[in-house]
């Protein structure tokens, strides 16, 4: 049975919220080894630990729990093979207040998964760690903030049988220069993933294929729409897809718990967003009100299709027109958004509220190509090609404006499991979520093209700091959900 078929989702919640201090060692040895160095008397790192017993909850490897030969994920990756680790890595800063706690997955809880796919591996083998951040994020600036860069040189001098890559999966970067007012904003192409690309079409098998008569009007923030409409469109449904990702023999997804403006959640499902090295293949919302086919904002609005014409002009002539006029577009586009608002109008521009039914649909796609795309075939299998593992960040989760700008939530909480849509089930509940007014969940369990395994949140078998749990009886962590996203808050 492939590991997608799989329902059980762990769940183990800390004493304290509180990531422990790089280089975030374990608390003493435990029988299974499975690193060298450990962390000083009198210090404790509850976060190593609860990882740990999520593994032994899942029931990896369960005959050898508690003994040297304890290996959870020797079934799932060899000595000499690939890994890859997939954090959250969204952005450098959070745009509310500059933190990054509450923004990306802590390196504490890769260290700790790290550990048991080297262990598995019997330290000689392939380890990627990657993600396709926001166009906008300053990758360095990002790695040195988290101390990925330290804690993988650790690793290379421990481990010189195994190859170490941190990747940046983007293909296209923008640099913004000069003040904030008048910021003078430039992109550049870059090769990404070093292995390439896969370009999946998943024409009909697309969910997007249900609103796809209103392709011209889908859009992500950013980019030209122009090049989105191209991929997406009556004919076909193109994602670029990293091929580290897709050769990996394990892939072990490490989202951060948020709420998001956009999609409700951000957790295991989302999170695989970050698989895709162009942006202008990913439709995040479609232009308009739902009585014009879109999804954008609620309600028919005078103003907004001005302002939607003149940021898809600024977009798609970034770098053709001289800086001067960039600026002058751009701050013309700012002005008249702010006229708006004070004289009444609302902010919602981007699809962000719980009517979103655009990136529901591209969020699942990319799930199935994760899980179904056979490369050689170049078309989705019938049966699952590779092993995801995910593991869950909610030790100090996001609420309110994720996934950018959250306010920082110390839930002190990680959950994991090999089935995405259980997984997220449980994290929207967690979260004060109802998943059946969540269109990424509703879909993934209902929607007739889903692939995800799972034929209802009864088949969802939850353990909880060690004990049985049912979905409707886990902890409410009371959540700030974003503003427009209340009708989805369990009543």
């Amino acid at each position: 049975m492939h590991p997608l078929s799989n329902s059980s989702v762990a769940v183990r919640h800390l004493p304290a919220a509180e990531y422990p201090d790089f280089p975030y060692l374990p608390t003493g040895s435990y029988p299974e080894g499975g690193t060298a160095e450990v962390a000083d008397a009198g210090s404790r790192n509850e976060v190593y630990e609860a990882a740990r017993n999520i593994l032994a909850d899942l029931g990896l490897d369960a005959g050898n729990f508690g003994t040297a030969r304890w290996n959870p994920l020797r079934r799932y990756i060899r000595k000499g093979q690939r890994a890859l680790l997939k954090p959250n890595w969204v952005l450098h800063a959070n745009r509310r207040d500059g933190t990054i706690e509450s923004l990306v997955t802590h390196t504490s809880v890769i260290r700790a998964v790290l550990d048991y796919v080297l262990l598995a591996m019997e330290g000689c083998g392939v380890v990627d760690i990657a993600d396709a951040p926001l166009q906008g994020c300053d990758f360095p600036k990002l790695l040195q903030r988290t101390n990925v860069q330290a804690l993988v040189a650790d690793y290379r001098r421990r481990f010189p049988d195994v190859e170490f890559n941190i990747l940046d999966l983007r293909r296209t970067r923008l640099h913004a220069e000069g003040a904030k007012a008048v910021r003078r904003e430039r992109q550049s192409h870059e090769d990404g993933d070093p292995l390439g690309y896969t370009l999946a079409d998943l024409g009909r098998a697309s969910l997007l294929k249900d609103i796809q008569h209103h392709a011209e009007q889908f859009r992500v923030t950013m980019y030209d729409h122009r090049l989105m409409q191209a991929h997406h469109n009556g004919r076909k449904h193109e994602y670029l897809v990293s091929n580290s990702v897709l050769e990996a023999d394990l892939i072990v997804n490490l989202p951060k718990l948020k709420c998001h403006t956009k999609a409700g959640i951000t957790g295991a499902l989302k999170n695989l967003v970050g698989i895709n090295g162009h942006k202008e293949y990913l439709p995040h919302h479609t232009n308009g009100s739902p009585a014009e086919g879109g999804d954008q904002y609620p309600r028919r609005s005078r103003f907004k299709p001005l302002l939607n014409r003149l940021y898809d002009d600024y977009w798609a002539h970034l770098g053709e027109r001289g800086p001067a006029h960039n600026i002058v577009r751009s701050l013309i586009w700012r002005s008249l958004r702010r006229i708006h608002v004070i004289l009444g109008g609302d902010t919602m521009s981007e699809g962000t509220w719980s009517g979103n039914d655009t990136i529901p649909r591209t969020v699942l796609d990319l799930n199935h190509i994760l899980y179904y795309y056979d490369t050689t075939a170049q078309a989705l299998s019938a049966a699952p090609q590779r092993n995801v593992l995910h593991i869950v960040d909610g030790v100090v989760a996001g609420e309110r404006d994720g996934p950018l700008s959250p306010d920082p939530k110390p839930a002190g909480v990680l959950l994991g499991g090999w089935n995405p849509l259980a997984v997220d089930l449980c994290g929207a509940c967690l979260m004060g979520l109802d998943p059946m007014r969540v269109r990424l969940l509703k879909y993934g369990l209902m929607h007739p093209e889903s692939r995800l395994a799972l034929d209802s949140v009864d088949a969802i078998d939850i353990v909880e700091n060690g004990a049985p749990r049912a979905l409707e009886q886990m902890q409410d962590l009371d959540f700030h959900l974003p503003e427009a996203w209340s009708d989805a808050a369990i009543r």
